[in-house]
């Protein structure tokens, strides 16, 4: 989908962040709640990860040293985590679309882009720190 050019791309690029973050919720009413709620008590505007995108990444990044480099399936990573083999290719996917991440077509060939993959998690911390400090 296209930006609207009426909204600035950090502000997309967040809600991006956001829909993945609430993925999991169905009801729109819900949805821009939580969303709210998340914006409200100080979450950041820079473009991170999700903490789930976080538990993906750490989760290839121990399978490839365990495993001479080789990048585990959707299904291996899925299943390790409880998620469905969908959320884990969307979860990559826009991992990819942000450059932490690199796909190959071929099966097991997931490469995790040095620097791009720490800086984003370090956001990521970043962010949860901050969320954690302002509900105190």
């Amino acid at each position: 989908m296209t930006r609207p050019a009426d909204i600035p791309e950090n502000i997309y690029e967040r809600a991006e962040v956001l829909m993945d973050q609430f993925s999991n919720i169905e009801d729109d009413r819900e949805l821009i709640a939580r969303v709210l709620m998340a914006v409200g008590q100080g979450a950041s505007t820079h473009v991170g990860v999700t903490h789930e995108q976080v538990k993906v990444l750490n989760f290839v990044r121990a399978f490839q040293a365990k495993h001479n480099g080789v990048s585990p399936t959707y299904d291996e990573i899925a299943q390790a985590l409880g998620r469905s083999k969908s959320n884990i290719h969307d979860f990559l996917h826009r991992m990819a679309d942000r450059g932490i991440v690199r796909l190959a077509t071929r099966a097991r060939s997931i490469t995790i882009i040095a620097g791009a993959a720490e800086i984003a998690a370090k956001q990521h911390v970043n962010d949860a720190h901050t969320f954690k400090n302002r509900e105190a």
